[in-house]
Protein backbone atom coordinates (compact mmCIF):
# COMPACT_ATOMS: atom_id res chain seq x y z
CA UNK A 1 0.00 0.00 0.00
CA UNK A 2 1.59 3.28 -0.99
CA UNK A 3 1.04 6.11 2.01
CA UNK A 4 0.92 9.92 1.24
CA UNK A 5 2.27 12.27 3.25
CA UNK A 6 -0.33 14.80 3.91
CA UNK A 7 2.10 17.22 5.80
CA UNK A 8 2.65 19.49 3.14
CA UNK A 9 -0.58 21.45 2.17
CA UNK A 10 0.78 24.86 0.48
CA UNK A 11 2.08 23.24 -2.56
CA UNK A 12 0.62 19.93 -2.95
CA UNK A 13 2.58 17.63 -4.45
CA UNK A 14 1.73 13.88 -4.97
CA UNK A 15 2.84 11.17 -7.50
CA UNK A 16 1.12 8.10 -7.31
CA UNK A 17 3.06 5.24 -9.13
CA UNK A 18 1.02 3.20 -12.08
CA UNK A 19 2.49 0.16 -10.11
CA UNK A 20 0.41 0.79 -7.01
CA UNK A 21 -2.90 -0.34 -7.60
CA UNK A 22 -4.21 0.39 -4.21
CA UNK A 23 -3.63 3.43 -3.98
CA UNK A 24 -7.26 5.51 -3.81
CA UNK A 25 -6.91 8.97 -5.78
CA UNK A 26 -10.22 8.92 -5.21
CA UNK A 27 -10.30 9.62 -0.96
CA UNK A 28 -7.54 12.29 -2.26
CA UNK A 29 -9.98 14.04 -4.18
CA UNK A 30 -11.93 14.36 -1.32
CA UNK A 31 -9.91 15.93 1.34
CA UNK A 32 -7.91 18.50 -1.28
CA UNK A 33 -10.44 20.91 -1.67
CA UNK A 34 -7.83 23.60 -2.59
CA UNK A 35 -6.35 21.31 -5.29
CA UNK A 36 -5.33 23.35 -8.25
CA UNK A 37 -3.71 20.26 -10.65
CA UNK A 38 -4.90 16.82 -10.50
CA UNK A 39 -2.94 14.67 -12.63
CA UNK A 40 -4.45 11.33 -13.09
CA UNK A 41 -2.96 10.30 -16.46
CA UNK A 42 -2.48 6.72 -17.57
CA UNK A 43 -3.16 5.36 -13.77
CA UNK A 44 -5.58 2.93 -15.01
CA UNK A 45 -9.17 2.56 -13.97
CA UNK A 46 -8.25 -0.17 -11.40
CA UNK A 47 -7.07 3.33 -9.16
CA UNK A 48 -10.94 4.97 -9.36
CA UNK A 49 -13.52 3.18 -7.52
CA UNK A 50 -15.82 1.76 -10.32
CA UNK A 51 -13.84 3.39 -13.06
CA UNK A 52 -16.31 6.58 -13.11
CA UNK A 53 -15.77 9.96 -12.18
CA UNK A 54 -17.56 11.22 -9.15
CA UNK A 55 -19.88 13.98 -8.96
CA UNK A 56 -17.12 14.85 -5.74
CA UNK A 57 -14.99 16.31 -8.09
CA UNK A 58 -17.01 19.32 -8.43
CA UNK A 59 -15.78 20.40 -4.91
CA UNK A 60 -12.77 21.20 -6.55
CA UNK A 61 -13.83 24.92 -7.02
CA UNK A 62 -10.01 25.93 -7.63
CA UNK A 63 -9.23 22.87 -9.66
CA UNK A 64 -7.11 24.82 -12.87
CA UNK A 65 -6.04 21.61 -14.24
CA UNK A 66 -7.81 18.03 -14.55
CA UNK A 67 -5.91 15.64 -16.51
CA UNK A 68 -7.41 12.00 -16.64
CA UNK A 69 -6.92 10.93 -20.20
CA UNK A 70 -5.56 6.74 -20.81
CA UNK A 71 -7.47 5.63 -17.62
CA UNK A 72 -10.69 3.49 -19.44
CA UNK A 73 -13.28 5.88 -17.30
CA UNK A 74 -16.87 4.51 -17.75
CA UNK A 75 -19.83 6.38 -17.23
CA UNK A 76 -21.17 10.48 -18.04
CA UNK A 77 -19.77 13.52 -17.80
CA UNK A 78 -20.42 14.54 -14.50
CA UNK A 79 -22.49 17.77 -13.82
CA UNK A 80 -19.84 18.42 -10.70
CA UNK A 81 -17.60 20.20 -14.16
CA UNK A 82 -19.88 22.61 -13.98
CA UNK A 83 -18.70 24.09 -10.24
CA UNK A 84 -15.39 23.86 -11.46
CA UNK A 85 -15.14 27.74 -12.57
CA UNK A 86 -11.25 28.29 -12.14
CA UNK A 87 -10.94 25.23 -14.40
CA UNK A 88 -8.73 26.37 -17.72
CA UNK A 89 -8.12 22.54 -18.97
CA UNK A 90 -10.05 19.52 -18.90
CA UNK A 91 -8.37 16.20 -20.39
CA UNK A 92 -10.61 13.59 -20.75
CA UNK A 93 -9.32 11.63 -24.15
CA UNK A 94 -8.53 8.08 -24.62
CA UNK A 95 -11.26 6.56 -22.21
CA UNK A 96 -14.94 5.01 -22.39
CA UNK A 97 -16.73 7.75 -20.99
CA UNK A 98 -20.00 7.39 -22.37
CA UNK A 99 -23.48 8.99 -22.22
CA UNK A 100 -24.86 11.82 -23.91
CA UNK A 101 -22.66 15.05 -25.19
CA UNK A 102 -25.63 17.30 -24.90
CA UNK A 103 -25.39 18.06 -21.18
CA UNK A 104 -25.43 21.89 -20.85
CA UNK A 105 -25.47 20.86 -16.98
CA UNK A 106 -21.58 20.08 -17.62
CA UNK A 107 -20.31 23.43 -19.45
CA UNK A 108 -21.73 26.41 -17.22
CA UNK A 109 -21.74 29.56 -18.17
CA UNK A 110 -19.73 30.11 -15.36
CA UNK A 111 -16.61 28.16 -16.61
CA UNK A 112 -15.22 31.75 -18.03
CA UNK A 113 -11.70 30.63 -17.97
CA UNK A 114 -11.97 27.02 -19.60
CA UNK A 115 -9.67 27.07 -22.39
CA UNK A 116 -9.27 23.22 -23.81
CA UNK A 117 -11.79 20.43 -23.80
CA UNK A 118 -10.36 16.93 -24.79
CA UNK A 119 -12.98 14.55 -24.85
CA UNK A 120 -11.77 13.06 -28.12
CA UNK A 121 -11.74 9.09 -28.42
CA UNK A 122 -14.43 8.11 -25.95
CA UNK A 123 -18.30 6.77 -26.20
CA UNK A 124 -20.18 9.78 -26.06
CA UNK A 125 -22.38 10.66 -28.37
CA UNK A 126 -24.94 13.44 -28.69
CA UNK A 127 -24.93 16.60 -30.05
CA UNK A 128 -22.93 19.26 -28.98
CA UNK A 129 -24.13 21.72 -26.05
CA UNK A 130 -24.50 25.04 -27.23
CA UNK A 131 -23.37 26.34 -23.98
CA UNK A 132 -19.59 25.17 -24.92
CA UNK A 133 -20.27 28.15 -27.48
CA UNK A 134 -20.94 30.61 -24.91
CA UNK A 135 -17.78 30.05 -22.96
CA UNK A 136 -15.34 33.00 -23.92
CA UNK A 137 -12.03 31.68 -24.09
CA UNK A 138 -12.37 28.45 -25.47
CA UNK A 139 -9.82 27.70 -27.84
CA UNK A 140 -9.60 24.16 -28.99
CA UNK A 141 -12.51 21.25 -28.41
CA UNK A 142 -11.50 17.62 -29.21
CA UNK A 143 -14.19 15.77 -30.13
CA UNK A 144 -12.94 13.30 -32.20
CA UNK A 145 -13.48 9.42 -32.13
CA UNK A 146 -16.67 9.19 -29.97
CA UNK A 147 -19.40 6.54 -31.02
Amino acid sequence: MCSLDHSILYPISCCVPNKCRRCSAYILLLLMFHLLLLLLSCCGAADIPDGSLPESLGNLVNMQLFSAYDNQLTGPLIEGFANMTSLNRMLLQNNKLSGSLNNEAVFAADMTVLEIIDLSNNKLSGSIPRSIFRLPRVTTIALSLNW
